[in-house]
């Protein structure tokens, strides 16, 4: 397993040519600050909700996903730190766009 990038909350693995692995961890992040403890089972959550999310929009907009099943995994990631927090999915090319709203959700308003 080769990893390729580590993030605030999730860690990228190389799995092949065409392929990577996108695993979720259980850090939080505020401001782009990483807390000293995590939430267990966090980033099973965030895995469910970013599946939930690819497949409910997929017929409307092709995505990366191609499985989230343990089952389908490559033999080097079947360890149960990998499963509900992991997804197996395309190489893309990839748009460096962020965007980040903060304050919407709840209603506050600035000005």
């Amino acid at each position: 397993m080769k990893k390729i990038s580590s993030g605030k909350v999730r860690e990228i693995y190389d799995v092949d040519t065409n392929k990577l692995m996108l695993v979720v961890s259980d850090r939080i992040s505020a401001f782009d600050f990483i807390m000293p403890n995590p939430i267990a089972d966090k980033g099973k959550i965030l895995n469910k909700l970013s599946e939930f999310w690819f497949d409910f929009v997929s017929d409307i907009i092709p995505n990366h996903v191609i499985t989230t099943n343990y089952e389908e995994f490559p033999d080097e990631f079947k360890k149960e730190e990998f499963r509900d927090r992991s997804m197996l999915v395309k190489k893309l090319k990839m748009l460096p766009i962020e965007c980040i709203v903060r304050g919407y959700i709840t209603g506050s308003r600035m000005g």
